[in-house]
């Protein structure tokens, strides 16, 4: 039969893991309510983004010449 002794890393008590656990449970919350908020103000609106690029030396646009 397997031995059920668990092996806890120092320093770790109930009331830190308790501790722990509020911080997960409120954290979710907030993350929960910035999901719901990005969802609710989004809309059609967009930025259209341009792209250019510098022209450079002849030579830097054929690396099989060397």
């Amino acid at each position: 039969m397997p031995s059920t002794n668990l092996v806890v890393a120092t320093g770790v008590t109930p009331e830190k893991l308790s501790n722990l656990r509020k911080w997960n449970i409120g954290l979710t919350i907030l993350h929960l309510g910035q999901a719901i908020a990005v969802l609710l103000l989004t809309n059609n609106f967009a930025i259209k983004v341009l792209s250019s690029f510098p022209a450079g030396l002849s030579w830097t646009l054929n690396f099989n010449s060397f």
